[in-house]
């Protein structure tokens, strides 16, 4: 297996995170809300933003080069800040199939147990049945479906909604 490092990831990882999203969104345009276009003309000054904000991003790394990311976000109302959202999840091509997802999920349900949360939550999209399988062998479970969670240029994508409860062990 390669040796993938994985860490949170700092303002210092603004540009590589942001060439990683546009491959992301370049790559697999209809797994993402964001879209290419919107994410290429977004200035430097709101990628290094993304650090400083609630959102906690985790990222996976292989001969110092980031190959993979996600983030946790928790929900913060006092009825609602039990939960936890696991948004923006990418492994480049070169990774998939190496377990570098189930580190970087890991990394980020353990950050979520310390944030005080009880459970996390994703939406993945009908047709990605490869991340729907990672995130079954990471723990989740489907609990429904948004129909037209997205639309890409015109293409309704529905969304899994999928949970995962954090009392259980992480594979």
């Amino acid at each position: 297996m390669t040796d993938i490092g994985i860490r949170q990831l700092t303002a210092d990882d603004a540009e590589a995170y942001r060439l990683l999203r546009l491959e992301a969104l370049g790559g697999a345009p209809r797994a993402f809300g964001d879209s290419l276009e919107e994410a290429e003309g977004r200035p430097a000054t709101f990628w290094n933003g993304l650090f400083s904000g609630d959102r906690i991003f985790f990222g996976a790394f292989r001969d110092a080069h980031l190959r993979g990311t996600c983030n946790l976000m928790v929900e913060r109302g006092r009825k609602v800040r039990h939960k936890g959202w696991l948004l923006g999840m990418y492994v480049g091509p070169d990774l998939r199939g190496t377990g570098t997802g189930l580190k970087l999920i890991a990394a980020l349900l353990e950050r979520a147990r310390a944030q005080g949360c009880t459970q996390v939550h994703l939406g993945v999209g009908d047709f990605n049945i490869a991340a729907q399988r990672l995130y079954e062998k990471a723990g989740f479970a489907r609990y429904g479906t948004e129909p037209n969670g997205l639309i890409d240029d015109g293409v309704p994508v529905d969304e899994h909604l999928m949970v995962r409860f954090l009392d259980k062990v992480v594979n």
